[in-house]
């Protein structure tokens, strides 16, 4: 078995006290994290400091009470991180952009729509995005359609056929872009562990059908 190093243990925990508190919704005091990690109070009390540094924890500025006492208690920071979601969708037979700006917690805090445009004005929109929301890390474009080649080879969005969507927007704004078909990104967001193999039928009422296959919370290509 290999070893853990000292800086791998610590990345370890790290991890293990963010996706507890991330999942627990509430806030925590130290004494509740380390009871539910099965850490010591001591490896909490190092670990903290550098996770509120760092802006994965807030720690509260009213004390939290446990049992008549109080603690300080820290909570997940949702919105270290931000995403802008685009999504191209049929609107009365035409279709439309919704830019969604999305949290952690995958909570929708921002929604824009726009009709029909061009990809000058598509730029200059979630670059604006950008600027109002600084911590925009990734953005997630659901295309009607299929990205070959980089390029958007079938697009029902006829100004973006044959666009290389991801490598505009990395050029107008600096930060990762992926891209995924419409229809495979709702039936993902569908999807759950107890449903090994899902699959979805989605009929546009101008434009051709469009099917995805999730096997095992995995997009099946092709």
């Amino acid at each position: 078995m290999k070893a853990y190093k000292p800086k791998n243990i610590k990345q370890h925990n790290q991890d293990l006290l963010i996706e507890l508190l991330k999942k627990n919704g509430l806030p925590m005091t130290k004494k509740q994290l380390a009871e539910q990690s099965h850490l010591s109070v001591v490896t909490i009390n190092k670990l903290i400091p550098e996770l509120v540094e760092n802006h994965y924890f807030i720690e509260l500025d009213t004390p939290f009470e446990t049992g008549g006492r109080y603690a300080v208690a820290y909570q997940f920071n949702e919105r270290r991180k931000l995403f802008l979601v685009n999504q191209f969708i049929e609107y009365e037979k035409n279709i439309q952009i919704n830019f969604y700006i999305v949290d952690l917690l995958g909570t929708i805090i921002a929604k824009k729509t726009s009709p029909l445009i061009e990809l000058d004005t598509f730029l200059q929109t979630i670059s604006e995005l950008k600027i109002k929301f600084p911590e925009i890390a990734l953005v997630v474009n659901g295309i009607t359609g299929v990205e070959v080649g980089n390029r958007l080879k079938i697009m029902d969005f006829k100004p973006f056929k044959n666009l290389n969507l991801n490598q505009a927007i990395k050029t107008k704004m600096e930060i990762a872009s992926l891209i995924e078909n419409d229809i495979n990104a709702a039936t993902l967001g569908y999807s759950s562990e107890k449903a090994a193999i899902l699959a979805g039928i989605y009929f546009p009422e101008n434009f051709l059908p469009g099917a995805s296959l999730v096997i095992q919370q995995q997009i099946f290509k092709g």
